[in-house]
């Protein structure tokens, strides 16, 4: 096993489940000091016990990233015990469907606050830190979402679009201060925000091969699979690389 994050902190938000958690799995085996953010504080705190059993160490905070006070103060806690932050996964998100016609506003803002707000929130924030260091690596959660439309999902692709061009826009603003800012772009992954999305009926494995078909590569992506790409991004192994939105999503967007 490799210490690629040997030492190096990481703030994962939305750490409590699904690509947050396999991510925060996969940067503790690399050595990483790994500190979760989210809201759910039982899950969160199931987490951390799982990863004692594992013999690794996570570190929980409470956060509610679509908050500017909860996230500063999230920001400041960690740079007080720890004295920076080297790696930010904005990973926080949720989906929620619907035609325009009948999408609600508090859906809408809500929606555009887990998925867009978060992302500047929490960045705006780190982004001190590292530029006082001129060093960091910020990876943003996008979509496949990010580059097409799909019906009665009008609103979480555009604001996973968002999230797209926040990312390469930042690329470019902080590229002088050695930041590096990427973003990957899943396509259906086997989380628990799928089986949210599907549904609850008693066919939901053949749902999800049939769901997987949209792929080229004929099946539904792994949280693990996500994670072995942030973390790549993460890593001195992609040095020369910002501004890029990753797909992982088996051949999806290629057609």
């Amino acid at each position: 096993m490799s210490n690629r994050f040997d030492k190096k902190v990481v703030l994962i938000t939305g750490g409590a489940s699904g690509i947050g958690l396999e991510t925060a799995y996969q940067f503790a085996e690399e050595g990483a000091i790994t500190i979760i953010a989210d809201i759910n504080r039982e899950k969160s705190e199931e987490v951390v016990r799982s990863f004692s059993k594992r013999g690794q160490k996570c570190i929980y905070y409470y956060a509610d990233v679509s908050n500017a006070e909860s996230v500063e103060k999230l920001v400041e806690c960690v740079i007080q015990q720890y004295g920076q932050i080297d790696v930010l996964f904005n990973n926080a998100g949720i989906e929620i469907s619907g035609k325009v016609i009948d999408f609600k506003e508090e859906e809408y803002q809500q929606l555009l606050d887990a998925n867009l707000k978060s992302v500047f929130l929490c960045s705006k924030h780190v982004l001190r830190n590292m530029t006082e260091r001129y060093s960091g690596v910020i990876i943003n959660m996008a979509s496949v979402a990010s580059f097409l439309a799909w019906a009665e999902d009008a609103i979480y692709s555009a604001s996973k679009a968002a999230v797209k061009l926040l990312t390469q826009a930042m690329a470019v603003e902080y590229a002088s201060y050695n930041i590096r800012v990427n973003a990957v772009a899943p396509g259906i992954i086997d989380t628990p925000m799928t089986d949210r999305a599907i549904g609850t009926v008693p066919n939901i494995t053949e749902l999800k091969k049939i769901k997987g078909q949209i792929h080229p590569l004929g099946r539904l992506g792994l949280p693990a699979e996500v994670a072995r790409t942030v973390l790549f991004l993460a890593s001195d192994d992609a040095s020369f690389i910002t501004g890029a939105i990753l797909p992982v999503d088996g051949g999806f967007l290629a057609g």
